[in-house]
């Protein structure tokens, strides 16, 4: 029996000298996965930014085209019958000059 115990015992300390040995691989492999998980956050982190700075910038266009859009149908809106007037001047000017002959 007391062979058996000095057999585990024997095995106990051998297992704990081998945790020790690889322990500091362990804590080193540890730590670059928990740099690596900061540097990927850190990345998502920069392409969310990123991906709002685009969203924002896409919505300045658009209200930006929005209200060019509004200008030149406002605009167009006040031409049309300045255009329309001038239509019909033109083909009165053209009616006298060929019922003048």
């Amino acid at each position: 029996e007391l062979g058996r115990f000095e057999r585990e015992l024997a095995t106990a300390e051998r297992l704990r000298a081998e945790l020790e040995r690889l322990e500091p691989a362990t804590t080193a492999a540890e730590e670059a996965l928990d740099q690596r998980r900061a540097d990927h956050a850190s990345r998502v982190a920069a392409r969310e930014r990123e991906a709002e700075l685009v969203d924002a910038a896409q919505r300045r266009a658009e209200a930006g085209l929005a209200e060019e859009i509004a200008a030149a149908t406002a605009y167009l809106a006040r031409l049309t019958p300045t255009y329309a007037a001038l239509r019909a001047a033109k083909g009165r000017a053209i009616d006298r000059r060929f019922s003048s002959r």
